[in-house]
């Protein structure tokens, strides 16, 4: 019996057609190449912890301005320490301080809204507090740059938009 292999012809007997040298080193060159491209990107764990907890802070600033909205009560977003904590104001919604917790509703509204930046991983924003009104926007108009490892989204002052690049 006769196997036809790239125009050759091969009976049984004769040697295995299989890779050549080349072609072996070759393939080693490029697994060589993306190991030590790829595996880095895949074993290093901060760059995906800043990743995680980026968008969390991104939701939690977003929460509050709709939260203030939709309840008709100020909202307070305080960063400070690499912690960041959602509250409302204790009294009427206009007066008082902000020491009545928002819940987290991702935890279905048994836990205070805050969370924590791992660790090695900066957190802040220039101003340590933001106060968003009954109507989305921040209370004194002033825009503020929260920042995430190397990331950074804004809070538009005149609006309350929570805007990410």
């Amino acid at each position: 019996m006769e196997i036809q292999h790239a125009g050759r012809t091969s009976s049984r007997g004769d040697r295995a057609l299989g890779f050549t040298l080349a072609e072996l080193v070759t393939v080693m060159v490029v697994v060589g190449v993306l190991a030590a491209v790829a595996v880095p990107r895949f074993v290093d764990r901060q760059t995906f912890q800043e990743r995680g907890f980026y968008d969390e802070a991104l939701s939690a600033a977003r929460y509050a301005q709709k939260f203030a909205v939709a309840s008709g009560c100020e909202v307070r977003l305080t960063i400070s320490s690499g912690t960041y904590v959602l509250n409302q104001r204790i009294t009427d919604c206009t007066t008082g301080g902000f020491t009545r917790a928002v819940k987290n509703p991702g935890n279905l509204g048994a836990a205070n809204f805050t969370g924590t930046a791992p660790s090695g991983i900066t957190f802040t924003m220039t101003t340590g507090t933001v106060d968003f009104d009954a109507l989305g926007k921040t209370s004194d108009g002033v825009t503020r740059t929260v920042t995430v490892g190397t990331k950074s989204f804004q809070i538009i002052g005149a609006t309350g938009f929570v805007q990410a690049p």
